[in-house]
């Protein structure tokens, strides 16, 4: 026990243990990672300047989708997409409302059932994902985009910017005013 003066006397502690020299490693990012920060960086401040919706934007981070603004209801999410193709060398912007959890294919389908009326709200085709055996479904509008060149990110934010909009515009009434599956 310690005491000091009059106070009250106090357990004393002992170090049993202490942090180590252990480290982790910490790789150094790959192209596409620094192209993925790089315009999450730019387009975070963009919306900074411009953005009237879409206000709140998740951590930054080199990834291909970038989380934002909620639509007003548990489990669905507005994302932003980088999308690279290693492969085929195809590059594409997407702005994604993703449904997630138990009740994703139930309320997809309920959406889905309105695609005409909100593909016309929103003036052109969006794209459909509904995958099976996954608890995730998605409603993106998408373009080509050529990250690889600077001068093209004003508008490829622009771009992304004005559709993630129109998609919280279009989609977060209807969100909300989905009923509960029973």
């Amino acid at each position: 026990m310690w005491q000091i003066g009059d106070s009250a006397p106090a357990p004393k502690f002992s170090v049993i243990a202490r942090p180590n020299d252990w480290t982790k490693k910490v790789s150094p990012l790959t192209q596409t990672q620094t192209m993925q920060l790089d315009f999450w960086k730019g387009f975070s401040e963009f919306v900074d300047r411009n953005g009237s919706i879409v206000t709140k934007i998740n951590a930054l981070r080199p990834q291909t989708s970038l989380g934002m603004t909620g639509l007003g209801r548990t489990g669905f999410s507005l994302h932003g997409t980088v999308s690279t193709s290693s492969n085929t060398g195809d590059h594409e912007l997407r702005a994604d409302l993703v449904i997630s959890g138990l009740d994703a294919a139930h309320y997809y389908d309920l959406l889905s059932a309105a695609r005409e009326e909100i593909e016309e709200e929103f003036g052109g085709d969006l794209t459909w994902h509904n995958p099976d055996n996954t608890a995730q479904r998605k409603i993106c509008a998408r373009t080509s985009a050529d990250f690889n060149d600077p001068d093209q990110r004003t508008q490829q934010y622009q771009w992304l910017l004005e559709k993630l909009e129109a998609v919280h515009r279009i989609l977060a009434p209807r969100v909300v005013a989905l009923p509960v599956p029973e």
